[in-house]
């Protein structure tokens, strides 16, 4: 504030007017006229009248005149500087209207950098996780790509995703539409609007939208639903193949537009979204071709170990419960999967005769069926997208109280992933039939789990997997 002051100060030539010493320039001026008129005024008049009884009769109302003049003169000079004073005050108050605005444009965009902010850091975490190969299915993605294009764009107040199936459109989300008549609908690729490379933007599209429908359809459609007046189609595509999109739309009775700024980002986004879209449908064929070999080595593990059948399926649907319940992360719960689906890796090098032995083991062989885990660790670490659960696979038989194999680690030493898997491997081997022994019965199996909490497994573990069975 000071400086605005300062700023109309200077423009109005303010430096010249010092308002304490105002009043002491009008008092002089009234003081000097008053000395003049004192002194003056009688021989001024003596020399202009001659005539004596005019003199006389001016004399009487000398002191009226006196009072006049200096009323006009006090008049004049209390006026020019209060106009001065209204006319800085005028310009102050403008001053102050200009800032308010400026702060309030100041706030806006403001709110717009958190904005964007939130929308680069939602879309960083999106694509983080698909760069470290982390699954992410379409339907999810267009979810989260949906949601984050929506916040980008302010003007939009309505939208909705969709899928492509069979050729036909799937609605996944919407905001402001009623989901149920969207998910009714029944629409061809072929009648849809997208595009591949760009956006596609309509006014009044209503025609549109009741082109591709039957008029059964739009009437409910159109029931249930506002009207719109503008919409941005966005397809998500790799080449020529539409996986699926969405649309924003702004409501008929709103009063904006999509302004350049939003079509531009939404533009750039599009172009984001398909290049991250090219790079996780290269990151699915990479996994699939990853879940189908490690699939033929269980198969041959199975082949192998009689036992095995089955288990590694169930000992990784086990291990996902029991992460989930703790919360694990997208990658986290990925790890224990792979991890607990290869745990037994291992075992395929051992002699099948010992593996499937009908008696108990001697204590060499023993020794070596407790090999596998470093075997496993041996397999796996030399893959470079099994590298990261290959530690797991090694310490998914130690024990909580340090007794375990093959490094003796004790307590949280024990990575969790490694914790979880001996819990559901355990349960699985005590409740299924083995050559050597026949399985125990569930209640059997919880006493079993109760009885060793804190001393072959995780406390934790075993109490989070007793909510489950």
């Amino acid at each position: 504030m000071r400086k605005i002051i300062d700023l109309i100060y200077k423009k109005y030539k303010v430096e010249n007017i010092d308002f304490r010493k105002a009043p002491i320039r009008i008092v002089a001026t009234y003081v000097l006229f008053g000395c003049f008129w004192i002194l003056f005024s009688d021989r001024i008049l003596s020399m202009v009248v001659v005539n004596r009884d005019l003199y006389m009769n001016i004399q009487t109302f000398k002191g009226w005149f006196f009072v006049f003049f200096t009323a006009i003169i006090l008049y004049r000079l209390i006026l020019n500087d209060f106009l001065k004073i209204n006319e800085l005050n005028t310009d102050l108050l403008n001053k102050k209207m200009e800032s308010k605005k400026n702060l309030i444009l100041i706030e806006e965009k403001n709110i717009e950098l958190e904005r964007a902010m939130n929308v680069t850091n939602d879309f960083f975490m999106l694509i983080t996780k698909i760069l470290k190969n982390n699954h992410v299915d379409d339907e999810m993605l267009l979810r989260e790509v949906f949601k984050i294009a929506f916040s980008l764009v302010k003007e939009s107040n309505f939208g909705s995703a969709y899928i492509v199936e069979n050729g036909k459109i799937r609605y996944i989300e919407s905001i402001g539409f009623h989901m149920e008549s969207l998910k009714s609908l029944e629409v061809s690729v072929d009648k849809f609007e997208f595009a591949f490379n760009h956006i596609k933007i309509r006014n009044n599209p209503e025609y549109n939208i009741k082109r591709r429908l039957s008029d059964d359809e739009y009437e409910e459609y159109s029931n249930k639903n506002i009207k719109i007046k503008q919409s941005i189609y966005v397809g998500i595509s790799n080449d020529d193949n539409l996986y699926g999109g969405f649309s924003l739309d702004i409501g008929a009775d709103e009063g904006v537009e999509f302004s350049d700024e939003s079509i531009h980002n939404l533009e750039a986004f599009q172009q984001l979204v398909n290049g991250f879209y090219k790079i996780k449908k290269v990151n699915d064929q990479k996994n699939l071709v990853q879940r189908d070999i490690v699939h033929s080595f269980i198969s041959a593990l199975e082949l192998h170990d009689e036992y095995t059948k089955g288990h590694s399926e169930a000992v990784a649907s086990y291990s996902l419960k029991i992460g989930e319940l703790l919360n694990l992360d997208d990658s986290q719960l990925n790890d224990l999967y792979w991890a607990a689906t290869v745990h037994d890796i291992g075992k395929i090098i051992i002699p099948s005769s010992t593996l499937n032995k009908p008696d108990r083991l001697t204590k060499e062989e023993y020794e070596l069926v407790k090999k596998h885990t470093q075997i496993g660790y041996d397999i796996l670490s030399k893959a470079d997208t099994l590298r990261e659960v290959s530690k797991y696979v090694l310490l998914h038989h130690e024990r909580w109280d340090g007794t375990g194999y093959p490094m003796g680690l004790k307590g949280d030493e024990i990575p969790l992933i490694s914790q979880i898997i001996c819990v559901a491997d355990s349960w699985h081997a005590m409740t299924s039939d083995r050559t050597y022994k026949r399985k125990i019965t569930k209640e059997e199996g919880i006493e079993e789990l109760k009885n060793n909490r804190g001393t072959q497994f995780s406390p934790k573990i075993v109490d989070v997997f007793l909510e489950i069975i």
